[in-house]
């Protein structure tokens, strides 16, 4: 048997023991588990935003023991642990901020199960802009 074709076999063989030692629950929620945020502009370069979980399964959020979120490391307590799911949003982080950078999120489910990925938060193509109310043009006095 040549290099290459043992080579080969090994990968199989590996990729085979994962597939069946893994919990299939794994594999699923991590293609089913999402991020997403919201952003409003505050003024002088400043944001604030919301990170939440989101799914396609609505069922699956149910499952979700809690989440973490590791922020940028200028954050104060820069490793958040959400335990609530939140009323508008799944899992909900709020802050403020100056820029955009990637959190590193952490889902673990019911039964032990965790699924990591990372998020981009973007605030500059998802800021509201702040409503400010305009004042009301006075009325004129006619000429006479």
């Amino acid at each position: 048997m040549s290099k290459r074709s043992r080579r080969s076999t090994y990968w199989w063989q590996a990729t085979l023991a994962v597939l069946l030692l893994a919990p299939v629950g794994v594999i699923v929620a991590a293609q089913e588990v999402g991020a997403d945020n919201t952003a409003k502009y505050l003024g002088s370069g400043r944001y604030a935003w919301t990170v939440f979980i989101v799914a396609k399964d609505k069922s699956i959020l149910t499952r979700i023991r809690y989440v973490e979120y590791t922020l940028y490391p200028t954050f104060p307590n820069h490793v958040r642990r959400v335990e609530t799911p939140g009323n508008n949003h799944s899992f909900p982080l709020s802050e403020k901020g100056w820029g955009e950078f990637d959190l590193g999120i952490k889902v673990a489910f019911d039964g032990g199960r965790i699924s990591s990925f990372s998020y981009h938060l973007n605030l500059f193509d998802k800021a509201q802009p702040e409503k400010t109310a305009k004042p009301k043009p006075k009325p004129r006095k006619k000429a006479t």
